[in-house]
């Protein structure tokens, strides 16, 4: 028996257009985010982890790792959809700032803003520029932040002599994400993915 493959409900790279805005669910940063990320990274930072020493900072209290806060945003984008089994790597980030601490018990959301998209043949799909707000209440924080991400392209669009050259091109390039660049479109609905051959 085979398994059918759940179809990516992410959106592929031709379907971003510069001006597409985003806007993802909130999530409140707990005390325990703090402590998991505090022995996840190693930093036990007193401004994260000492209450008693965070009293006498200008912030008054504990604050959230800044790494914490961005890797947070990189699962809020996740959780939009817009990115959900289309993404083939996560390339760079630029003019990311803290602006103001993120607080036990505050809540945050991302704004996605696409600004720029370039297609990338031969990585099988394109890059796709992302301006992420942050938003907390009243005030944002990481104000214009850019992540440039690598999306697929939806194969099943592309005329047969196209799907071959784009084939060609991956298996020539020679780079950490080409084994993520070679995963299969899902098979259109109704049909199963056919069983993979063993390997004797």
């Amino acid at each position: 028996m085979t398994d059918t493959l759940p179809r990516a409900r992410g959106l592929y790279f031709e379907e971003f257009a510069v001006g597409q805005r985003f806007t993802s669910v909130g999530r409140t940063v707990t005390e325990s985010d703090i402590v998991t990320f505090a022995g996840l990274s190693g930093d036990f930072n007193q401004i994260h982890t000492d209450a008693e020493y965070s009293r006498e900072t200008p912030f008054g209290q504990r604050v959230a790792h800044g790494l914490l806060g961005l890797a947070i945003v990189s699962g809020l984008a996740v959780r939009t959809g817009v990115l959900e089994g289309t993404v083939l790597a996560f390339r760079e980030i630029n003019e990311w700032k803290f602006v103001k601490p993120v607080l036990i018990g505050d809540t945050i959301r991302v704004v996605m803003n696409i600004i720029e998209t370039k297609e990338l043949r031969r990585m099988g799909g394109g890059a796709v520029m992302i301006e992420m707000d942050v938003e907390n209440l009243h005030w944002s924080w990481g104000s214009g932040a850019q992540q440039k991400l690598a999306q697929k392209i939806d194969e099943t669009k592309l005329p047969t002599d196209q799907k071959t050259l784009l084939k060609q091109e991956v298996s020539k390039t020679a780079c950490g994400i080409a084994p993520v660049v070679l995963t299969p479109p899902s098979p259109p609905a109704g049909k199963a993915e056919a069983a993979p051959a063993k390997r004797k």
